[in-house]
């Protein structure tokens, strides 16, 4: 190596990118009442089985997206640890993500309202955990599946 050494760090990050499904999900009436959802929505949302989708844009910028009849949102870019905003369904709602090794951490803000989101991903599965700061009545969790 004629004396030259060089060192090599990396870190691992959760996989996050892909399509996922949602194939289940629970107590998410009360968190999407306290939002502000229409009552006509609530129950729709609720059952919905849709897809998200995740894409790395280069440079540290990607792109969030999804199927939702009811959850609607165009194609969102935006980078982790930068905060930005989402106009949906009539709300809007700022948001930052950090990527960690398990998944992504979330804080979203909308009407007023603080809520904290952790999702934990495994190669085949994800779970996401949402509960609106301080009205832990509101605490839902929602299972995809990779596809």
């Amino acid at each position: 190596m004629n004396g030259v050494g060089c060192t090599v760090n990396y870190r691992r990050y959760a996989d996050v990118m892909g399509t996922w499904r949602v194939v289940n999900s629970s107590n998410m009436e009360p968190m999407l009442k306290a939002v502000g959802m229409p009552a006509d929505k609530i129950k729709e949302a609720a059952g919905e089985k849709y897809d998200a989708m995740t894409a790395h844009k280069g440079k540290g910028v990607w792109e969030t997206s999804n199927t939702s009849k009811v959850w609607a949102f165009p194609p969102q870019l935006f980078r982790f640890g930068e905060e930005f905003t989402i106009n949906m369904e009539g709300m809007t709602i700022t948001e930052i993500n950090v990527l960690t090794k398990t998944g992504i951490q979330t804080a979203s803000q909308v009407n007023g309202l603080t809520i904290d989101s952790s999702s934990v991903v495994g190669n085949n599965f994800t779970t996401l955990t949402m509960c609106i700061a301080g009205q832990p009545a509101t605490k839902c969790s929602t299972i995809f599946v990779r596809v």
